[in-house]
């Protein structure tokens, strides 16, 4: 049961921040003390630390929401 509200849970985060992944003060407001790229490339993951988006060209994840861990 743990699981199936986990997948519901990582979804609404899916749902919730996806549209963001396109504006440019919510980019912004991921790369703190970074470099921004002009022209990021996001793609979802999720590992033992939580769901989050990956930066392709940084090698950088930013962690969204922790983990059940």
């Amino acid at each position: 049961m743990q699981i199936v509200a986990q997948a519901q849970n990582y979804s609404f985060i899916l749902n919730e921040y996806d549209p963001k992944l396109d504006e440019k003060e919510f980019i912004e407001s991921l790369f703190i003390n970074k470099i921004v790229p002009k022209k990021p490339k996001f793609e979802w993951m999720i590992n033992a630390s939580g769901i989050g988006v990956y930066e392709k060209k940084t090698e950088t994840f930013f962690i969204l929401k922790n983990g059940i861990n």
